[in-house]
């Protein structure tokens, strides 16, 4: 058995750094959310599982990476960190040569990676056409083309393993250097794919997450209950405001919200929830869960509005309460 190591490049430790960070930073945010906010645990599970299940994406890009290349036998082996090998018989070879450090220009992935524990995949290029890659780094590559594929692979040495794979393979003849690949730098068509891999796919995720956890916190009934006021949410724990400590309570019209402001929240359709603002009420807790007549609160920490699912009967409960009150 000969084996030949794939040692990582620089550009490849700094994209793959960069994409773990974002990763498991984005994944952590609705994570940290929910922990702090002590749900209860059916939407714990919730808030949780999702980021948690974007998190294996890293032991499985990892696990399907190039670890080595080994000639054993009558195969080639690219052996993965993770998975079986992908196997290469030495008597389907028809060529073996070294790329020419620009021999990947331009080229773009169709299905795999690029820059994240490996360039690994199936790629297309001008040059190229349709190959297969397993490689570590954007240079020192190696061509292997048999009679139905085309493999690009990183081994180290290059020239070590052409040598080798001519030694054991009874078909393979060295590639001439002009058709091993095109005349242009490879490292830009790489690159390009991984930046806009993070350009695509980290606002969608961060994004993503933020809708999610804007939609767990919504409320979805106001009402009164147990001798407080309950706002339920889709999946966050409730808000609970004890009728003991409502000092006044009045309907509110439609124009005492004229130039209703947001300032920290969340407002879409009828759903708004968060610290608001208006001319006339200055600053305020609203909490509703779509349009309708908005009852106001007045509470020792400040005014809440919400918007109740009944609003005479939430209306004449909190009168009750206030009223009777010595």
């Amino acid at each position: 058995m000969t084996r030949f190591d794939a040692p990582w490049d620089t550009s490849l430790r700094a994209t793959t750094a960069v994409g773990v960070v974002l990763v498991l930073g984005v994944t952590a945010v609705p994570v940290a959310l929910a922990l702090g906010e002590g749900l209860p645990a059916g939407a714990m599970v919730f808030a949780v599982v999702g980021p948690v299940l974007a998190t294996l994406f890293l032991p499985v890009m990892w696990a399907f990476a190039p670890a080595d290349f080994v000639l054993e036998g009558s195969r080639l082996l690219v052996r993965r960190n993770g998975l079986g090998p992908v196997e290469i018989p030495l008597s389907s070879i028809r060529t073996v040569g070294e790329l020419p450090a620009d021999g990947l220009r331009g080229a773009w992935r169709t299905l795999g990676t690029s820059g994240f524990f490996g360039h690994f995949g199936r790629f297309r290029s001008r040059s190229l056409g349709d190959f297969r890659m397993y490689a570590t780094r954007s240079r020192g590559l190696v061509a292997v083309r048999t009679a139905d594929a085309l493999f690009v692979l990183s081994p180290e040495p290059p020239r070590a393993f052409v040598e080798a794979v001519l030694a054991r393979a009874p078909a393979a003849r060295e590639a001439e250097p002009g058709q091993a690949g095109s005349a242009a730098s490879g490292r830009p068509g790489l690159r390009t794919a991984w930046v806009v891999a993070l350009a695509v796919g980290v606002p969608v995720l961060a994004v993503g997450a933020t809708l999610a956890v804007a939609w767990a916190r919504a409320p979805t009934s106001i009402r009164v209950e147990g001798g407080e006021v309950l706002v339920e949410r889709n999946r966050w724990s409730p808000e609970r405001i004890p009728l003991a400590r409502v000092r006044d309570v009045e309907p509110l019209a439609p124009d005492r919200l004229r130039g209703l402001r947001r300032v920290s929240g969340y407002a879409a359709g009828g759903v708004r929830y968060g610290t608001f603002r208006t001319p006339g009420l200055g600053t305020f807790e609203l909490y509703a869960a779509r349009r309708g007549e908005c009852v106001l609160l007045e509470t020792p920490e400040g005014r809440v509005v919400v918007a109740p699912d009944d609003p005479a009967a939430f209306l004449a409960a909190v009168r009750a309460e206030v009223q009777a009150r010595p």
